[in-house]
């Protein structure tokens, strides 16, 4: 539930900035946002915008992690083991819930 204010702000956000002509956008999103959710509110959040038709997709964002074990740097999420000795790491970036990561348009710049 967290991330649907993260995903509105981030629709919104970029609605209001966006181009002319906008075709597709990247949402990138933390490991722990459900894609379904975030694509069910980034459309909610849109509708009677200029992005509105433009087609959504959604990356998810893993954080770079730290081996606790033999400091490997490796991304994944919270549980992910570490892929050089199987040890658990720390994540050593904050991801953001949601954000826009890009976008394609067929319109002038």
């Amino acid at each position: 539930m967290h991330e649907r204010d993260a995903v509105a702000e981030a629709a919104v956000t970029f609605a209001a900035a966006a181009p002319p002509g906008v075709t597709e956008v990247t949402l990138a999103i933390a490991p722990d946002v459900d894609p379904d959710i975030a694509s069910e509110v980034w459309v909610a959040s849109t509708a009677g915008t200029p992005i509105a038709d433009a087609t959504l997709h959604i990356t998810i964002h893993y954080p770079m992690m730290a081996c606790l074990g033999c400091d490997q740097e490796y991304t994944g999420d919270k549980l992910a083991v570490c892929p050089q000795c199987g040890g658990d790491g720390l994540p050593t970036e904050v991801v953001r819930t949601a954000a826009v990561a890009g976008w394609v348009g067929d319109g002038p710049a």
